[in-house]
């Protein structure tokens, strides 16, 4: 006969230890994805910031390319 009120505890202890369980898994699964989506904006703006500083730097080449082809004609001129 006790065996009859054992099983019902027995059963909510699996129970509440199954959704223990599932609660850690979806936490555990909601932060690694919080922290890749993170990441993927980190990489992203990275990749943007870099791609902005490659741009200044293309664009001072050309300045200074600029800057010397007019030096050297106003060279040629004076001559």
């Amino acid at each position: 006969m006790w065996q009859l009120s054992v099983l019902p505890l027995a059963r909510e202890e699996l129970e509440y230890a199954i959704e223990e369980e599932v609660a850690r898994q979806t936490i555990t699964t909601w932060i690694e994805r919080c922290i890749f989506r993170k990441r993927q904006v980190r990489v992203y703006f990275t990749s943007v910031s870099e791609e902005k500083k490659k741009k200044k730097k293309k664009k001072k080449k050309k300045k200074k390319k600029k800057k010397k082809k007019k030096k050297k004609k106003k060279k040629k001129k004076k001559r």
